[in-house]
């Protein structure tokens, strides 16, 4: 848009819409500095409507910005965020670069400030005398001022997504005040100023913390429409709706279980996404049940043998609070039992769209036992809600060949003494992989032909199927779940605060092929911004998208639609997802159902400050990153700067840390030998973790020359694509190259200084160091996440730092620093099957020796490395120990292995004393 069409629409319609000029700030900028510069006094007074995007910029504009105030007849001024980052979301502005004495701007009736980082109310907005409508949504405003009273000619305010928790006493004398939206803020009750506004007839409360009971007010007389989705609410009073004129009461999300059949009866009152009939099951008892009165065994370790015998039964214990019941008269034989907590980057664990893992995984084998009667399983578990879907928490157990079962499961909380825990409980039939699972609440069915079938999810009442007699074979199992679509998602991919998408339907039949011989009638919701609303038919599409597909189809030609006040219908003979929109083409439904699956999250990795060599690294969630740093550096670890840029992955996704430059992983542990010769490691993503976990993945690094007074690197981190994420990828560059990340070199890495890590800073002179990556390590850029700096530090440094790994070793105190985990580990190398007969001239009894066998089963290498350790913890401290070790060795015929223990200590005795010289302390 050039100066003379801007100038034309300025003078001819009095507007001025800079923020149409160009999707780059600046070139609206620059734009809006050569139109104020280059136009006439007369037509700058006539303008009353100005539209400019908000920025971060320097104070450079100040003086540009100033010129605002030079359009004196300015009525209508939208100054707000509209740059985007790579994912889509927008970038907020600021208001700091406007002039101090807007007041001046008296005839503005209109005021639009949302998405701009705002924390208080500016003071120059309560002089705007003639302000009638206030917009500043998506901001940050903790609270508004009292003196908000003197804008008594406010008709409408909208304060979407803030941080209100109150509202001032002056907001009740708002008179005026017909619409207002205080959505997604921090309401736990509604505020007792609302109540004396007479004139309010719609009022937005939707996704607050709300709680409690919806109480008549016979007040709000003139109230039209009230919303109060995704809150907490757990009752309504049934007078409520006789006491007001509403035509839209919307409660949909919260925790009703119980509701009026007055209310029920209501068509304008949504109820979708409550737990409406859904009672909580009760613990059952027990200790009254004789079938379950078994003896109990609490387990020394998570991997473990079982021994159950036929007539007794038994419980086991896990130390991770996993009990494990298997009644009398299970199997025909006694049995014994496996079981271990399978690490996370070792299971590719089966989840669904949008479940959530709650728990580790649990393997019990043999696999495929089956039990005459089932065994119980309660398994501890935590749940935090991430997003606006409603969920169920069941125990799903997977197969050997893949396929899964979600089993009838009961939620229990239980008191430890020191806080509740959830428990879920149910009853397998047969062994392999088991775990907690949050899943979108389902309905099913098992049709018949002779019949008529209704089916609906509690969640979603208005979304229903219906099946007509005669339509399909007996025996067709039918399952539906209902995916709430975020609206902040919706608004900020399309970049439309208009464009508007209804839940997702998503509808399995088994057997998958069934085609239905009658249609089966669909009625799907309408979005929320046109329930009850006049629009043009002609803007809704109905969009499909197949089970095993990422793409989406607009089929509204081929589908009739019949539109009422509240849902679409529809008829089809095959199932796969739909969705209405509006404004939307396909590939942005294809970018909104993806990000409904992600968890926004960071990778962090710090190093220990009095072990630099150690590091630790996690994927965490983005709300809970300032917290995990926070318990990090109290525990000694450094690294403000350590955590990656915000990322997006899927569930149960496969990352990978590689450290890269003149560092490399160094491990003492065989599971993942193998990774490090590849310089990586391997993990997965889960949102939740089980309780008492933190999640961390630890490994230590070391230099690769020596002689350099730094040694410097990066943890990088990549994710480890499934076939579909790389078809989404492709699709996602061919249709959405505004969301595509940007280009990330592929042979230089660099590490900016700061004042938090002097360790970086004595490394140059420089700002920024550039550490050229070695030919040999290569990687994947597209899907490269974020590096994380770390450094060696050379023997230029503090010797009391430098020698901190030989200090922990303690070689002065007799066998402390013999006997630490890597010689251990070497030592159990060099030992076979013959490892009992050693442990047993090392003076370990046979119970002993059963119980290490039985703890890891199938493990040789465990099994020995735990005999050499068991034998370590006693006797460690004793003056004699490296002679009663060494003795034993010998006598089991082992002089290589005596030889070796006399070789280490000698060596490790020798450096503990050099470095003790060294810091002058002996």
């Amino acid at each position: 848009m050039n100066n003379d069409i801007l100038l034309n629409i300025a003078k001819y319609e009095g507007r001025l819409p800079i923020n149409l000029v160009s999707t780059n700030t600046l070139e609206c900028y620059d734009s809006f500095k050569n139109f104020m510069k280059t136009t006439k006094d007369d037509i700058l007074q006539n303008i009353e409507s100005l539209h400019l995007p908000s920025t971060r910029f320097d104070e450079k504009l100040q003086p540009l910005l100033v010129s605002i105030l030079k359009l004196t007849r300015l009525k209508t001024l939208v100054y707000k965020g509209r740059k985007q980052d790579q994912n889509g979301n927008i970038i907020k502005g600021d208001i700091a670069n406007l002039p101090t004495n807007m007041q001046k701007l008296i005839c503005l009736t209109y005021l639009d400030l949302s998405f701009n980082d705002i924390n208080i109310f500016p003071a120059w907005i309560l002089n705007l005398k003639n302000l009638q409508r206030l917009q500043m949504s998506f901001c940050a405003l903790k609270e508004i001022p009292a003196e908000i009273s003197v804008l008594s000619m406010l008709k409408e305010i909208h304060m979407k997504k803030n941080q209100l928790s109150t509202l001032p006493e002056g907001f009740s004398l708002l008179q005026n005040l017909n619409v207002l939206n205080l959505s997604n803020n921090k309401f736990t009750e509604i505020p007792f100023a609302l109540f004396e506004l007479q004139n309010l007839s719609t009022l937005d409360l939707s996704e607050n913390l709300i709680g409690g009971c919806v109480a008549s007010s016979k007040r709000w007389r003139n109230l039209k429409s009230l919303k109060l989705r995704n809150n907490e609410i757990v009752t309504v009073d049934a007078d409520f709706v006789n006491s007001t004129s509403l035509n839209c009461l919307d409660l949909r999300f919260n925790k009703i279980r119980i509701v009026s059949s007055l209310l029920i009866e209501k068509d304008f009152i949504l109820l979708d996404g409550n737990p409406i009939g859904y009672n909580s099951p009760k613990k059952e008892d027990r200790d009254l049940l004789d079938f379950y009165k078994v003896p109990a065994f609490a387990m020394e370790n998570d991997t473990c043998c079982m021994k159950v015998e036929v007539e007794t039964g038994a419980q086991f214990q896990l130390p991770c609070g996993i009990d494990i019941v298997v009644p009398k008269n299970a199997c025909a034989v006694n049995l014994t039992l496996y079981s271990q907590l399978v690490p996370d980057a070792d299971v590719d664990f089966r989840l669904e769209d949008m479940d959530e893992l709650l728990s580790g995984v649990l393997e019990l084998t043999p696999d495929g036992l089956t039990f005459d009667n089932p065994i119980k399983l309660s398994i501890p578990y935590s749940f935090e809600r991430h997003d606006q879907q409603t969920r169920e928490i069941v125990i799903r157990v997977m197969s050997a060949d893949g396929s899964t079962e979600d089993l009838e499961t009961q939620t229990i909380k239980e008191n430890n003494g020191e806080r509740d825990i959830n428990i879920a409980e149910a009853y397998a039939s047969h062994f392999c992989l088991f775990g907690v699972v949050a899943r979108v609440m389902e309905a099913s069915t098992i049709l018949q032909e002779d019949s008529q079938h209704l089916l609906f999810s509690p969640a979603f009442p208005r979304t229903k199927l219906k099946f007509e007699e005669g339509s399909v074979n007996n025996g067709t199992k039918v399952t539906m779940k209902v995916i709430n679509m975020d609206s902040t998602i919706v608004e900020e991919i399309s970049q439309s605060q208009t464009a508007t998408a209804s839940c997702i339907l998503s509808v399995q039949v088994f057997p998958p092929e069934t085609v239905f011989k009658k249609p089966v009638i669909v009625r799907l919701a309408l979005p929320d911004k046109l329930l009850g609303k006049e629009f043009d038919h002609n803007t809704l599409k109905l969009m499909k998208c197949a089970h095993d597909s990422i793409e989406w189809q607009d089929v509204t030609h081929a589908t009739p639609l019949n539109i009422s006040a509240v849902d679409v219908s529809f008829r089809v003979h095959s199932f796969s997802k739909f969705v209405l929109v509006t404004e939307i083409f396909c590939g942005v439904v294809r970018y909104i159902y993806r990000r409904l699956r992600t968890h926004k999250v960071q990778f962090l990795a710090m190093q220990k400050h009095s072990l630099p060599t150690q590091v630790l690294a996690q994927c965490v969630l983005e709300k809970k990153v300032p917290e995990r740093v926070k318990q990090l550096t109290e525990s000694g670890y450094s690294g403000e700067d350590s955590v990656t840029p915000v990322q997006e992955i899927m569930e149960g996704a496969v990352f990978k840390m590689k450290v890269i430059g003149d560092v490399k992983l160094q491990t003492f542990k065989e599971k993942v030998a193998q990774h490090v010769q590849e310089k990586l490691v391997v993990c997965r993503f889960f949102s939740q973790y089980p309780p008492d976990k933190k999640g961390f993945s630890r490994f230590f690094i070391e230099s690769r020359e020596e002689n350099k007074k730094f040694h410097t690197g990066f943890v990088s981190f990549y994710k480890v694509d499934n076939e579909e994420e790389k078809v989404t990828k492709i699709a996602a560059r061919e249709d959405l190259p505004s969301f595509s990340p940007p280009e990330i070199t592929k042979q230089k890495r660099k590490a900016e200084s700061g004042d938090n890590n002097s360790v970086i800073n004595n490394t140059s002179n420089n700002k920024e160091e550039i550490i050229e990556i070695n030919s040999d390590d290569e990687f994947d850029d597209d899907n490269h996440l974020g590096d994380i700096p770390i450094v060696l530090q050379g023997d230029g440094l503090d010797p009391t730092i430098n020698q901190s790994r030989q200090m922990d070793l303690d070689y002065g105190g007799l066998g402390t620093g013999m006997f630490r985990e890597d010689n251990l580990r070497y030592l159990s190398n060099h030992i076979g099957k013959e490892w009992r007969e050693i442990g047993t001239f090392l003076d370990l009894n046979s119970a002993q020796l059963d119980r290490i066998e039985m703890n890891n089963p199938g493990n040789l290498s465990e099994q020995i490395f735990r005999m050499l350790k068991s034998w370590s913890d006693l006797h460690k401290a004793d003056e004699d120990c490296i002679e009663r070790f060494t003795t034993g060795l010998s006598e089991a015929g082992r002089n290589d292995l005596a030889l070796k223990v006399k070789s280490l200590y000698e060596e490790g005795t020798k450096e503990f004393h050099n470095s003790v010289k060294s810091m002058r302390i002996g």
